[in-house]
């Protein structure tokens, strides 16, 4: 299954660190905080759970080496939300990315806590 960038918010973070944090333990890219900008959230709600994806997006101005994380992904694609939906994404995934993602130049990138 395909997802994006993303992970839980640890003890003490706020979501824009847990994402700079995850954007780097998974694809080795290091983004400044100030240049994220935050899009909004998207609410899941399962029998079991709950959890919130907290939206962020930043501009890739060139193409970068991306160093996937062996023990977490198998590979990466550059998709814009078109080609994105028509992956095998991860569960409410796609919401996120009809919601949010409009621009095929953009890294979208969620926080789930």
């Amino acid at each position: 299954m395909w997802g994006i960038p993303a992970g839980k918010v640890n003890a003490g973070e706020t979501p824009l660190i847990a994402i700079r944090r995850e954007l780097k333990e998974e694809t080795g890219l290091i983004v400044l905080e100030k240049d994220f900008k935050y899009l909004g959230m998207v609410y899941v709600r399962y029998p079991e759970f709950d959890f919130t994806f907290y939206m962020y997006k930043t501009i890739i101005a060139k193409e970068v080496k991306i160093l996937i994380n062996k023990g977490e992904h198998k590979d990466f694609v550059w998709a814009n939300s078109v080609e994105a939906n028509q992956l095998n994404l991860m569960e409410d995934l796609e919401e996120c990315i009809q919601q949010f993602c409009w621009v095929k130049d953009t890294v979208i990138s969620t926080v789930g806590y």
